[in-house]
């Protein structure tokens, strides 16, 4: 009895460490983020140059971004949305901050 429960608790330390070791830390996900946008056909069309990219991480796999950019008209900051699971990420603009 002991064994199976020493065995269980085993496979869940080793699943829990193996799970978060294939994660990024917010950090590392607002880079590859960053680094997406700026590799984006739409951001290169509009000539649009990423000058700072925040995360923060709101709930589950939604994290909240403030993007600076300049771009032909001038500079501008935005909303982003993102959203990781742990394996692949996606991103939105959502709304320009400053009109």
């Amino acid at each position: 009895m002991i064994n199976k429960t020493l065995t269980r608790s085993l496979l869940l330390i080793f699943a829990a460490v193996l799970f978060t070791a294939c994660s990024l830390s917010t950090e590392q996900l607002a880079e590859e983020v960053k680094k997406d946008m700026t590799n984006s056909a739409e951001f290169k069309e509009r000539q649009i140059t990423v000058q700072e990219f925040t995360l923060v991480h709101k709930a589950g796999n939604e994290y909240n971004g403030l993007l600076k950019t300049k771009e032909p008209n001038g500079e501008f900051t935005y909303t982003v949305e993102v959203v990781y699971d742990g394996e692949s990420f996606t991103w939105k603009v959502l709304e320009q901050v400053n009109k």
